[in-house]
C-alpha cells in the first residue's frame, strides 16, 4: 500500500509513497507524492528505494511501473534513477501518462 512519509527530525507530514495496483491498473505500480516544501531532499528516493525493495524481496514482484504526466519531469528523472525506463505512453482514467518500469533482475543486481 501507500505509506505516509514523516521527517524523522520532527514529525513533520512530508507525503506519500508505496506501492499501488487499484482495479482497471495496468500493472502494480510504484508512486510518490511529496509537499513541495521537502522537494529535492530526498524523501521520494528514499521511500521508492524501500517500496522498491518490498515489492522485489518480499512480495516477489517480478516487475513495476510507475504512471508520470509527461510534463512531471522531477518525477521521471527520479523514475530513471530508480532504474525504471520508459516503455510507452498510456491512457489510464482519462490521463494520458507515460508508463516507466523497471524488471526484478534489473533492481536485484548484486551491491543493491
Amino acid at each position: 500500500g501507500i505509506w505516509a512519509l514523516e521527517e524523522r527530525a520532527t514529525g513533520a507530514f512530508v507525503g506519500r509513497a508505496g506501492l499501488h495496483y487499484p482495479e482497471g491498473w495496468p500493472e502494480p505500480e510504484i508512486g510518490w507524492g511529496l509537499a513541495r516544501a521537502y522537494w529535492g531532499r530526498g524523501f521520494a528516493y528514499e521511500a521508492a528505494q524501500a517500496a522498491m525493495d518490498h515489492a522485489f524481496k518480499q512480495l516477489g514482484w517480478t516487475r513495476v511501473m510507475s504512471l508520470i504526466d509527461p510534463a512531471n519531469t522531477r518525477s521521471i528523472q527520479l523514475a530513471e534513477r530508480l532504474g525504471e525506463r520508459f516503455e510507452r505512453n498510456v491512457t489510464t482514467r482519462g490521463h494520458h501518462l507515460g508508463l516507466y518500469a523497471i524488471q526484478a533482475a534489473d533492481w536485484l543486481i548484486p551491491g543493491r
